[in-house]
C-alpha cells in the first residue's frame, strides 16, 4: 500500500515519490531510444491510416444506405399513389356494376310488365274474337 495517493493532496503515501521512482531508487526512468519512438510513430501512422480507411468505408456505406432509403421512400410514395388510383377505379367499377344491376332489374320489371300486358292483350283479343265468331255464326 506504499503507492496509494493520500486523498486531497495528490501525494503518494510513500513520501511523495511516484511508485516507479520509489522502485528505481528515486531516479527517473531512462528516456526511450529513438528507434522505439520511430516504431511507435510508424505504428500510430499505420493505425491512423487504417482508421481513416475504415471511416471512408463506413461513410460510403452510409451514403449508399441514404440513397437506398431515398429510393425506397420514392417507391413507397408511388405505391401509395397507385393504390389510391386503383381504389378509385374499383369504386367507379362498383358504381357502374350497381347501375348496370339496377338497369337490369328495371329492364326485367319492364319486360315482365310488357309481357304481362301483351299476354293480357292477346287474351282479350282472343275473347273478343271468340265473341265475334259466335255472333257471326
Amino acid at each position: 500500500m506504499g503507492s496509494e495517493i493520500v486523498p486531497g493532496t495528490g501525494a503518494h503515501a510513500n513520501g511523495g515519490a511516484p511508485p516507479t521512482l520509489a522502485k528505481s531508487g528515486g531516479k527517473a526512468p531512462a528516456p526511450l531510444p529513438e528507434a522505439v519512438k520511430e516504431q511507435a510513430a510508424e505504428r500510430e501512422a499505420r493505425e491512423t491510416e487504417a482508421l481513416q480507411r475504415e471511416l471512408a468505408r463506413v461513410e460510403a456505406a452510409l451514403a449508399a444506405l441514404r440513397t437506398e432509403h431515398e429510393d425506397l421512400a420514392a417507391a413507397r410514395e408511388q405505391l401509395i399513389r397507385s393504390v389510391h388510383r386503383l381504389e378509385e377505379e374499383a369504386a367507379q367499377e362498383r358504381e357502374a356494376a350497381d347501375a348496370a344491376r339496377a338497369g337490369c332489374i328495371s329492364a326485367r320489371r319492364a319486360a315482365f310488365g310488357l309481357g304481362a300486358t301483351t299476354a293480357l292483350s292477346l287474351i282479350a283479343l282472343g275473347v273478343v274474337a271468340a265473341r265475334c265468331s259466335r255472333r257471326t255464326a
